[in-house]
């Protein structure tokens, strides 16, 4: 599922659920000098931004990174979706495609890259404010909201 709010910005916040299909422990590169983590079974949420209008740092283009592994013949779901309901809201053009050579760099990707670990559901934020540190603040304070690791933002 997509759900789309904002201005017609090119940039924005955003906001992922993913649904992790069993206890994981993994590292997310060099955070936390690498030591690994406890990610539970369950629906976590990811809140990230992408503040530039053009290049390879677009919404659109980072959303289709996050729904893209490395393993490019094994997306997430949602991939082929968001292509088409980013170029029918004019969020990117018709030559938007999935990355070919993916690299883990973000936190998010460890996570991500993971077959048990499945994008479910993005909500976008187009706007030129980064509302990023304003969302995540307000989902932690949300009843039954649990910070999994300061940092990395997870819920």
């Amino acid at each position: 599922m997509i759900t789309i709010l904002g201005d017609n910005a090119l940039c924005g916040t955003y906001l992922l659920r993913i649904c992790v299909k069993r206890d994981l422990l993994l590292s997310f590169g060099g955070f936390q000098g690498g030591r690994s983590i406890r990610v539970p079974k369950g629906e976590l949420a990811y809140v990230g931004s992408a503040m530039a209008e053009q290049g390879s740092m677009t919404l659109a283009r980072r959303l289709l990174r996050h729904a893209t592994r490395r393993d490019v013949r094994n997306p997430h779901q949602i991939q082929e979706k968001m292509m088409e309901v980013f170029r029918y809201i004019a969020l990117s053009s018709a030559s938007l495609k999935p990355p070919v050579k993916k690299s883990l760099y973000w936190n998010i990707d460890y996570l991500l890259e993971e077959v048990d670990a499945e994008l479910t559901h993005v909500m976008i934020i187009r706007s030129r404010i980064r509302l990023e540190d304003e969302l995540a603040h307000y989902m932690a304070m949300a009843p039954g909201s649990t910070v999994l690791v300061r940092g990395c933002l997870l819920y």
